[in-house]
């Protein structure tokens, strides 16, 4: 908790910063902000490590595959590069580029995911062979 309020409060002087930095040019702002952004991933990442560790702990329980926890994990990082980079995109002005990569982000989790589909369609096809 105490991360996140620092975390917010480093945003918001950040954003602060953005706007007097955009009189001097765009591309200060931007450094700026993947700089911010650069600090912000490696803080999450520390809160990522323990559910990381309760996955894998769910995983030799329920006695899964690993790469079902591969898969989840990679879909879920995908998902966020793909909103920060798009976010970035659009505020750096360039709309398209960041909704290409939304749509870029979402077929790779799409194809990612294929091999978790394609059990769930096996699974049923032998549920529906049993009745």
């Amino acid at each position: 908790m105490d991360g996140m309020i620092k975390a917010a409060a480093g945003a918001l002087i950040v954003a602060m910063l953005g706007i007097i930095l955009q009189k001097q040019g765009k591309e200060y702002t931007l450094v700026l902000l993947l700089g911010a952004c650069a600090m912000g991933t490696c803080l999450a990442l520390t809160y990522i490590k323990p559910v990381i560790s309760f996955l894998e702990r769910l995983q030799n329980l329920a006695n899964l595959d690993s790469t079902v926890l591969k898969i989840l994990l990679k879909t879920v990082g995908i998902g966020l590069i793909g909103e920060i980079c798009s976010s970035i995109c659009s505020d750096s002005g360039n709309a398209s580029l960041g909704k290409m990569l939304q749509l870029l982000s979402a077929s790779v989790i799409l194809w990612i995911s294929l091999p978790i589909l394609e059990q769930v369609v096996d699974l049923l096809q032998e549920v529906l062979e049993g009745i």
